[in-house]
């Protein structure tokens, strides 16, 4: 019961970055490069939640949209090493013997350390 529960929080939690990320242009209070040196290095307040930084710029609007490339940037590589470590399980059962021993020892020192 108890991995049901942190499974479906992970879930929500993902759900929910992945839509500000992919909304950040409806939520963000602010843009995200549009400098007030006026408010340089602000601490939060409920204009600015994040505060701003250097350049007065806010911090939660510069976060929604950083959040964007990111994932840009990270969905491509799960989907290549997705695929590359299918390729390697496959070749490696089809091949067998002193190479598919090397792999799964490879994947269980990963594992070791994921663990």
């Amino acid at each position: 019961m108890k991995i049901k529960v942190q499974i479906t929080a992970g879930i929500i939690l993902i759900t929910f970055f992945v839509l500000v990320a992919a909304c950040a242009p409806m939520f963000a209070p602010h843009d995200p490069n549009t400098t007030n040196l006026a408010m340089k290095n602000a601490a939060p307040c409920m204009e600015y939640p994040f505060g701003c930084d250097q350049l007065g710029r806010c911090e939660l609007s510069r976060l929604m949209y950083g959040a964007r490339y990111s994932l840009g940037l990270s969905i491509p590589v799960l989907f290549a090493l997705a695929a590359a470590a299918l390729f390697l399980g496959c070749y490696s059962c089809y091949k067998g013997g002193i190479f598919s021993e090397i792999i799964r020892l490879l994947c269980d020192i990963l594992m070791a350390f994921l663990y």
